[in-house]
């Protein structure tokens, strides 16, 4: 289906106003996530949710792009969240050109496994490099960031004209 402008033109204002919104709230401290270890990753489940949906027309410097400006929003390592923006979009391609996902259960879990590897890549990439590896921080890590990869997807699904 052939997009008008004016669809275009909302798409990327709701995608403008979603990453205000993950700008903002990565940015709060949620009473609960106190510890250093456990927080959400709203940035890696707003581009969870735009990779699969497919709306946008990505390129790779867009996407190397798009890491670089998140790098410098969120005071990261330069660089650290391009290269996962680009690590998610890669495995997104394999499997959806290459191994044909098209059902919605399939970009589910799609979506599940490509903000896993966006946490695990991060966790990697981390300064505390000294603190070992624990499995909990990552499984409540991927959790909590799902749930937001899913209230992004619901947000840019029902606004679909």
């Amino acid at each position: 289906m052939k997009k008008t402008p004016a669809i275009v033109k909302k798409e990327l204002q709701l995608t403008i106003a979603l990453v205000i919104a993950a700008t903002i709230l990565s940015h709060i401290s949620l009473p609960f996530f106190d510890h250093a270890n456990f927080h959400i990753d709203f940035f890696i489940a707003l581009f969870a949710s735009v990779v699969i949906l497919e709306r946008h027309n990505l390129s790779l410097l867009k996407i190397f792009l798009l890491g670089i400006g998140a790098d410098i929003i969120l005071g990261a390592q330069l660089g650290a969240f391009a290269l996962i923006f680009l690590l998610m979009f890669a495995v997104h391609y394999f499997f959806t050109q290459l191994l044909i996902f098209k059902t919605s259960a399939q970009k589910l879990i799609l979506l599940a496994g490509i903000i896993f590897l966006g946490i695990i890549i991060k966790f990697i990439l981390n300064a505390d490099a000294l603190i070992p590896l624990l499995a909990a921080p990552l499984i409540i890590n991927f959790f909590f960031t799902a749930i937001a990869a899913g209230g992004f997807f619901l947000i840019m699904n029902f606004r679909k004209n």
